[in-house]
């Protein structure tokens, strides 16, 4: 490849075949029209090595375009840079890139200036000027105002800003900014989008008649309506995952309130709405007797099912509830006006309204809807429940993402099931590959003499790269669902029986580093790192979520620093900076209790249901969530330990705390599976402050 060997050159990258491979592999699978499924470990060079594939591809023919699906904006981040980089050798004043987002996600600039012109006091006036002007710089794209922006239109009226975005179903020429993104992406020899977007794109090729789906489709119409685009989908073992959250309809309480709390302080026929004032009233109380109630239980999650709507008080409380509320949904739909200014609030209540029949249908019309499974969710810092209909199984998603494309590499880290990591032979290395994306199918439906070009490639000699630390004499962090914590608030506890006893080891292994990331599994073990080591530490100390700073402005700020530490929840994967060391807190198991897995199991014990006894579907499913949650630790903690190698000349030292690492079952599969090694030599050592730890030389 031309250009990797002029970066080589100019000694801007280290060159290594792998990356050389991949990369033209990638211009193989794009000139020949045909799929490409590789996979190449963390840290070998993967951005780079598309990204010049793709700028070769768009260079020999100014017809060619690409669009890359990707998992984060970090990653997007990351794309950006190794163009900036691939510039300084090669000429790309022809090519032209976008990063294009949904439709909902810019700001209709006719609707801010019909406000400015209405506005009679002076000072929102002025606020609205600013706002024009801040929204031509970044074209209309809210997440690129300024907290200060965004802080002063809030100030005129509540949720200002929300009502000033692109409503999903105004058609696209109607639009200002999300039609000027939509030609930038028909001129750009390349669209970056997320997973969720590009998802949405495919529904808007298949013409989607569905009424739920098509919101989808609306929201995808900044891109161009073009078969012929060949594809790259980066992280693609995620596109999966994404596709089962994203399809999965759901409300809270507190945005039902919001809406009709919205139309009784706008709408001056309502005030006088005797009816519509009572029935507001009932809802309220009778939502306020169901969290009520569900803390009093330590309920956080209700899985509705047919028998449980009979034997479960609060699921009682429920149903009766829902039958109130529908008629409360439909006199919110019938209330709103029909003007411009309510669209928006119209899209909100027409999607509630569409959850609240499918809740109706299974709750009191005995009509459970066999693809769905529905969910109450209570969590203990909000004062009302949540609504979900969950739909796990999305078995066309990638079927109908490979189909609608003449060309498309999926390229991921980790496309192969952990347990089959040793099989040597390549044939049966792409059928674990095809398996595991359900491609088989798909030949098929393709055109005669289709092919697929599967290949895995060999990342790093990770034996001189990394020394893997785990402490097998714990703590361990308590289970969640153990009978001893069920009066106790887990968090508490957590932070009582594992995080604190961990303080002495930590400092122990920040006293010898530089540039330190602590990954952790939730947001409130980053605040607990952050606390514990802010006055005690002499390293700056950055943490994500922090005072509204986004993740791309945090990872910078870690970059410049010469001695920092990271500590966040969200950089598992995406994060590209040096580091000496890296501390993950936990192993990245979900809750029991997360929703999405609860579904999962929903729907795959229905499958089965189909042709097997409910015994034997109960167990099969039991196997099917046991299974798909391991797996995506595995993703998870495999993407995680990328972070400590970056490149051939990096060195770190990664400390794995939990000590349910070094258990067979999963010593196995997520350290020794993931450095591919061999052998692997074990010892206990004692360090400076006499903490022992296994250590793992890779």
């Amino acid at each position: 490849m031309e250009i990797l060997t002029q970066l080589s050159k100019k000694k801007l990258i280290t060159k290594r075949k792998e990356q050389v491979e991949l990369s033209q592999s990638i211009l193989d699978t794009f000139e020949q029209k045909r799929i490409g499924i590789f996979e190449s470990p963390t840290g070998t060079g993967k951005t780079l090595a598309f990204m010049s594939a793709v700028v070769e591809f768009c260079l020999k023919n100014s017809a060619n375009k690409v669009i890359i699906s990707t998992s984060s904006k970090q990653l997007q981040s990351q794309m950006v840079q190794e163009i900036e980089k691939i510039s300084k050798v090669k000429d790309l004043s022809n090519f032209r890139y976008v990063i294009v987002k949904g439709k909902s996600n810019y700001l209709l600039r006719k609707k801010i200036e019909e406000n400015l012109k209405r506005c009679l006091n002076q000072k929102n006036c002025e606020i609205y000027k600013k706002l024009l002007k801040a929204a031509d710089q970044v074209d209309g794209d809210i997440e690129l105002l300024s907290d200060e922006i965004i802080e002063q239109v809030n100030s005129i009226a509540p949720e200002m800003l929300e009502s000033l975005r692109t409503p999903v179903r105004l058609p696209i020429s109607e639009t200002d900014y999300a039609l000027k993104v939509r030609e930038q992406a028909e001129k750009a020899n390349l669209i970056i989008v997320n997973h969720s977007l590009f998802l949405c794109y495919n529904l808007l090729l298949q013409k989607e008649s569905n009424p739920f789906f098509k919101t989808f489709a609306y929201e995808s119409e900044t891109l161009p309506e073009d078969r012929s685009i060949s594809v790259i989908i980066d992280e693609a073992h995620t596109l999966e995952n994404v596709a089962q959250r994203l399809f999965a309809k759901e409300t809270a309480i507190r945005e039902i309130l919001f809406v009709a709390e919205h139309l009784l302080k706008t709408v001056s026929s309502v005030k006088s709405n005797t009816k519509f004032v009572m029935e507001y009233g009932k809802i309220k109380e009778y939502i306020e007797n169901i969290a009520n109630k569900a803390r009093k239980e330590k309920v956080e999650y209700i899985h509705i099912t047919k028998d449980k709507i009979n034997f479960d008080p609060v699921v009682k409380l429920i149903s009766t509830y829902i039958e109130s509320f529908k008629i409360f949904g439909k006199r919110i739909m019938s209330l709103i006006p029909k003007n411009d200014d309510f669209i928006n609030l119209k899209e909100k209540a027409s999607k509630i309204n569409e959850i609240i029949n499918v809740i109706y249908n299974i709750l009191r019309e005995n009509k459970p809807i066999k693809s769905h499974c529905y969910l109450i969710t209570f969590s203990p810092e909000k004062k009302y429940p949540s609504f979900a209909v969950i739909t796990p199984r999305i078995g066309g998603a990638m079927h109908n993402v490979l189909v609608n494309f003449d060309s498309i590499v999926l390229l991921s880290g980790t496309l192969r099931d952990p347990d089959k990591d040793n099989i040597d032979n390549d044939a049966d290395r792409f059928k674990i590959i095809r398996t595991r994306l359900a491609i088989d199918s798909l030949i098929p439906k393709r055109k005669e003499g289709f092919s697929i070009n599967a290949r895995v490639f060999q990342g790093f000699d990770l034996k001189k790269l990394a020394t893997v630390y785990v402490y097998p004499e714990g703590p361990y962090p308590p289970k969640l669902n153990e009978e001893k914590n069920k009066d106790k608030d887990y968090r508490e506890l957590l932070k009582k029986e594992y995080l604190l006893p961990q303080k002495e080891r930590i400092l122990s292994i920040l006293k010898n580093s530089k540039k330190a990331l602590i990954l952790t599994t939730a947001h409130y073990e980053t605040e607990f790192y952050r606390e514990m080591l802010m006055n005690i530490s002499d390293k700056t100390i950055i943490t994500y979520p922090d005072n509204g700073s986004s993740l791309i402005q945090k990872v910078e700020e870690f970059k410049n620093s010469d001695s920092a530490v990271f500590i966040t929840a969200s950089a598992w994967e995406g994060l590209d900076a040096k580091i000496d060391t890296l501390i993950i807190s936990k192993l990245p198991f979900a809750s029991p209790n997360d929703p999405y897995y609860i579904a999962y199991h929903e729907n795959e014990k229905n499958y089965f249901q189909s042709y097997l006894s409910e015994k034997d579907a109960q167990i099969r499913a039991n196997l099917r969530e046991h299974m798909k949650r391991e797996f995506d630790t595995f993703i998870k903690f495999r993407q995680g330990l990328g972070r400590a190698i970056r490149g051939g000349d990096d060195y770190c030292n990664i400390h794995i705390l939990d000590p349910r690492a070094y258990e067979p079952k999963y010593y196995q599969k997520f350290l020794l599976n993931t450095y591919k090694v061999a052998e692997v030599k074990q010892r206990i050592e004692e360090s400076s402050k006499s903490v022992s730890s296994s250590v793992v030389d890779i």
